[in-house]
């Protein structure tokens, strides 16, 4: 996926297009394409997997598109030459095992069992 940004930069200023400009109008249009492809692709991944938690899998294909693209997103923001290493050393490595393992040191954290509800309306 970051191959993918990285080839076609332009991809993700039109998404951000889309995004602002056009209030998303036309990304159902996208989805009711994409997602199928997505789910099927994931569910090979994540079925049958007792490690991972009762997560919908549509959850987790936002939270793992999410990731790639704050990754991308934070690389470009941060690429003058003025930046802290820290912001660059091991980096996806530290966004990978923060997506699988979280920041807590818990193996099981109990604020999980307890997410609110968020209205967005």
């Amino acid at each position: 996926m970051l191959r993918a940004l990285q080839d076609r930069p332009d991809f993700l200023n039109l998404i951000l297009i889309e995004i602002l400009e056009f209030d998303s109008a036309h990304i159902r249009e996208l989805l009711v394409t994409v997602l199928p492809q997505a789910q099927s692709m994931l569910a090979c991944f994540f079925s049958n997997n007792p490690r991972l938690g009762d997560i919908p899998l549509l959850m987790l294909m936002r939270s793992f598109v999410g990731l790639f693209r704050s990754f991308y997103i934070t690389v470009k923001l941060l690429a003058h030459p003025g930046t802290t290493p820290e912001f660059h050393q091991d980096a996806m490595h530290n966004f990978v095992n923060i997506y699988l393992y979280g920041v807590l040191k818990d193996e099981k954290p109990s604020h999980l069992s307890q997410t609110p509800e968020v209205n967005h309306s």
